[in-house]
């Protein structure tokens, strides 16, 4: 019996849907595999997006080969964007059904973009044949004219074949099996489908592919051919490196996407397997895809950045500043340290609904699956200004490249849109519980959620990028100052010379598309509502018909008024202040306050939040479900309770007073502000975070014999100690590369290790991991507990909250072996390399002390890493037949209080610069 989707017509069976089986023979890796291409999604989003920006808004790119190359990205984003989110969504929701009409216009798009992309590298192998073979004809022959014209003819060439190709596919009977063994509509499969002679069609394949695949593949062929004899007849060797890199980057995407191809269409039918078959087409749609933008951007000397050039005799503004908080010099650090809490609280706040919302099966509805949406979303918004934000205030450093600045902007105009858009869903969700509660399933089902959410963040990409592309393909020749705290387009484009009146109005038209227009429909949604509650007949159901909708209106109004007053403020009445404050209005106080409001005006999240706080195991459906964990670390030793606590309590007094210390004396000391020590200061801040996820909490336990912790103070501490021991792990390879430029490369050291650099690496050590343990620490909690409550063990982590787990966990315990040779193995062979050559470096040295003065500024460095790391990967790469439960606490003691205690007294008895720092303050004192 088929899956769905077929229907009796006359005796006979006829196909009505599809049901995609291409990873349904992985069922345990479900969860890994649409991680895996969520980010891979995200690469392609962002390197593609990266190349366009980069080509629009440098003069130097503006050839040709860029104008193609843009093009080609552009392509890129659409390619994947036809079949990578449908595999998403049958990921995630495990529905694996596609009608007819959708699996055409799949397969359709698919055929057209495979068509264009078949060309575009065609006219990119002519335009580099051009360039080598006949420099002297090349501007006259790909003039902008030709260019447009060979982009376009690109575009268009396959469109009317790959109509007919499809409607002739889809105009055969499909009778028999409607399961496609494949991951998206591509035509091989689904001729496997048809009933009758599909011989015909299948020759149909064989001539399009010939045409539109192998007839390019050759002339590509034939114009390398000639380059390479070109390039070998040039006298120079210098001529030969000049030459091969401008078409290698486009030769080895030519080869990736026409060699994996070709063999998946020119395979004979006998040996082609459905395995071999995705592995192929999983090749050509994201491998390949995912190396291009790496193939052309670091293959490519042009597409590298030059932070300071001069043309001509003309003053080009290459960087910006910001002024925005400079107007307040003598409130510098008390802004820095309020806008820190701001960030965290926002960080903590949001991921906090993330992971009630996933974690909570009362929660698993339409209404929070957009909430656990937005939320995401709000932690992304704020990413992209506050902590740049943070970094003008700590180091005074105003400057922005306009490459940064254009980045910036991108993603911030993106992420904005995508706020408008799911504000409007989240308003129309409302809508449709309230006005038409009956229909409520049926309308908002997961298919149809899924899709408005992809469909929120993924709308305004394609407008943005052409709007950000237009702002910055302006000339700025005048001031360089914008006088605001970050890239937004009112105050850059004050700053461009020329007439502005075009940008001025793409602004308005856009602000209305996709401000305006949603606020409007949220408008009409919320009239509908509380018309709908007013006719209510009593008091109850009117004030819980309210509830559900409130705290939605309330960050509605918040976002955009703020955001409509600053975009359609007239000119006139344009002052700096308040467009900054409106502007922090809607980027930090509007995110800082949605948790509080979604989760105190609601009452399923309170309910949630209750929930959490019973004890013990509760009986369900005749299953026990824990709510409730045990921590049994030190039970087992009742007579050393109160000398554990005394121990335990001056181990912590030692950590906090040590690194705070070490934080004090390099910041009040002069000699001391070198890049080396504001890697020593972060990682001294560090532990002291790293400890208090623990300590207190294992101190609190021995004192008060109260070792019970809910689910979401489990999870919760769970999920810093991870992201905090991801941040030692980057932080640690860090300070080892400093080391390792310091003594391997001294000349380049304050060029490669400049102020500018360094607090972006400190930024990126503390963020880097938190995608991923967000991620696993979701994954570890949406687990179902039923047996034992009892965690043998003193805080949550990994290992032991996995063993009381029912059902399968292979798939948890394989994510927990890839994160940590991620975060942790692949840091640590990062680490030992940097210090191979170190010790190379050091052992050259012609004297002693020479080599005693390098070895002192690193041995510290080393013997830390060492005791982290060791004991980190004993732990969780151990075996799980080898984890004695003893052997876990010791471990976890050692990589989690021993380290964090010895740290600063290894780091200040190996400095001298700190021991001397430390007599001179207290020879002043």
């Amino acid at each position: 019996m088929e899956y769905t989707g077929n229907k009796p017509q006359y005796n006979a069976t006829t196909v009505t849907q599809f049901v995609f089986f291409g990873f349904s023979e992985l069922p345990n890796l479900q969860g890994f595999l649409f991680e895996m291409l969520s980010i891979m999604d995200m690469i392609f989003l962002i390197g593609n997006s990266f190349i366009i920006v980069i080509v629009r808004v440098d003069p130097a790119l503006q050839k040709p080969m860029y104008f193609f190359l843009a093009n080609f990205s552009f392509l890129e984003i659409c390619y994947v964007s036809v079949t990578l989110p449908r595999i998403l969504y049958n990921l995630w929701t495990q529905d694996r059904r596609i009608c007819l009409l959708a699996c055409s216009l799949q397969l359709l798009f698919f055929l057209i973009l495979a068509t264009t992309e078949c060309f575009l590298l065609t006219v990119m192998s002519y335009d580099r044949y051009l360039a080598i073979c006949n420099p002297l004809h090349y501007l006259l022959v790909m003039n902008p004219t030709k260019c447009s014209q060979m982009a376009i003819g690109s575009w268009l060439s396959g469109i009317p074949v790959q109509i007919g190709q499809t409607c002739r596919v889809f105009s055969l009977h499909f009778c028999q099996s409607n399961r496609i063994d494949h991951f998206f509509c591509d035509i091989p499969p689904i001729l496997k489908l048809a009933c009758g002679d599909t011989s015909v069609n299948e020759l149909s394949v064989y001539i399009l592919v010939m045409l539109f695949v192998a007839f390019p593949f050759m002339f590509i062929l034939a114009s390398y051919s000639k380059i390479i004899a070109t390039i070998v007849k040039l006298p120079t060797a210098t001529g030969w490196a000049k030459a091969f890199p401008i078409c290698s980057s486009h030769l080895v995407v030519v080869v990736l996407f026409f060699g994996s191809a070709t063999i998946n269409y020119f395979r004979p039918k006998s040996i082609h397997s459905p395995v071999t078959d995705k592995i192929f087409s999983l090749f050509y749609k994201v491998v390949n895809l995912i190396l291009n933008p790496l193939t052309y951007s670091l293959r490519n000397k042009d597409m590298e950045y030059t932070e300071n050039k001069k043309q001509d005799n003309s003053s080009t503004v290459t960087q910006f500043l910001f002024l925005g908080f400079s107007a307040l010099p003598n409130i510098q650090g008390f802004l820095f340290v309020m806008f820190t809490i701001m960030y965290m609280i926002i960080l903590i706040g949001n991921s906090f609904i993330i992971v009630i919302v996933r974690i909570d099966p009362a929660l698993q509805k339409p209404m929070y699956f957009f909430l656990a949406n937005f939320s995401f979303l709000e932690i992304c918004y704020v990413s992209v200004t506050l902590p740049r934000i943070l970094y003008n205030l700590w180091t005074q450093d105003r400057s922005i490249c306009l490459l940064a600045c254009a980045i910036q902007l991108f993603f911030f105009l993106i992420l904005a849109t995508a706020e408008c858009f799911l504000l409007a869903v989240m308003s129309y969700d409302r809508y449709v519980a309230i006005c038409n509660p009956l229909h409520y399933p049926l309308v908002m089902n997961p298919t149809k959620c899924f899709q408005m959410a992809i469909g929120s963040w993924l709308s305004g990409i394609p407008v943005q990028i052409g709007q950000t592309c237009q702002v910055f393909s302006l000339h700025f020749c005048y001031s360089n100052r914008i006088d605001h705290f970050f890239c937004d387009i009112s105050p850059i484009l004050k700053l461009a010379c020329g007439d502005t009146s075009m940008h001025k109005l793409s602004v308005y038209l856009v602000v209305m598309l996709f401000v305006a227009f949603p606020f409007i429909l949220i408008l009409t949604s919320y009239s509908k509502i509380i018309a709908t509650i007013l006719k209510l007949p009593t008091a109850t159901g009117r004030a819980k018909a309210f509830s559900t909708c409130s705290s939605h209106l309330v960050v509605v109004v918040l976002f955009f008024a703020s955001g409509i007053i600053y975009y359609w403020k007239p000119n006139s009445i344009h002052s700096v202040v308040t467009d900054e404050i409106l502007s922090l209005f809607y980027t930090t106080v509007t995110p800082i306050f949605n948790p509080l409001i979604y989760s105190l005006r609601n009452k399923d999240v309170i309910a949630a939040l209750r929930k959490m706080k019973h004890t013990g195991i509760k009986e369900e459906d005749n299953a026990s479900t824990v709510t409730r964990f045990l921590l049994f670390g030190f039970s087992d030793l009742p007579n050393f309770q109160g000398f554990l606590f005394g121990m335990f309590s001056i181990v912590y007094i030692i950590i906090l007073i040590r690194n705070s210390f070490i934080i004090v004396i390099t910041r009040i000391d002069p000699t001391l502000h070198k890049l080396m020590y504001f890697f020593l200061t972060n990682f001294s801040f560090l532990e002291i975070c790293y400890v208090s996820v623990t300590l207190p909490r294992v101190l609190y336990s021995i004192w008060t014999q109260d070792r019970s912790i809910s689910l979401l103070a489990c999870d919760t501490q769970m999920c810093f100690f991870l992201v905090l021991a991801a941040t030692e792990s980057i932080l640690l390879t860090v300070m080892s590369y400093d080391r390792y430029v310091a003594i391997c490369n001294p000349l380049h050291c304050s060029l490669v290790m400049n102020p500018a650099k360094c607090p972006l690496l400190a930024v990126g050590s503390w963020l880097g991991g938190m995608p991923f343990q967000l991620g696993q620490t979701c994954q570890i909690f949406s687990l179902h507990f039923c047996k034992s409550n009892k965690i043998d063990h003193f805080f949550c982590d990994i290992p032991p909250v996995l063993k009381l787990a029912c059902g399968d966990i292979s798939l948890n315990e394989l994510y927990v072996y890839v994160v940590a040779i991620l975060l942790a193995v692949i840091t640590f062979i990062l680490i030992l390399t940097s210090y191979s050559k170190i010790i190379a470096t050091i052992l050259r040295l012609p004297t002693a002390q020479g080599q005693a003065k390098a070895f002192s500024t690193c041995s510290s460095h080393l013997v830390v890493v060492i005791l982290f790391f060791v004991s980190a990967s004993i732990t969780y790469l151990m075996p799980k037949t080898a984890h004695p439960a003893l052997t876990d606490k010791l471990l976890s003691l050692f990589y989690t209080i021993v380290t964090p205690m010895f740290n600063p007294m290894i780091y200040r008895l190996r400095y001298k610069d700190v021991i001397a720092a430390l007599r001179r303050l207290l020879h002043r004192a």
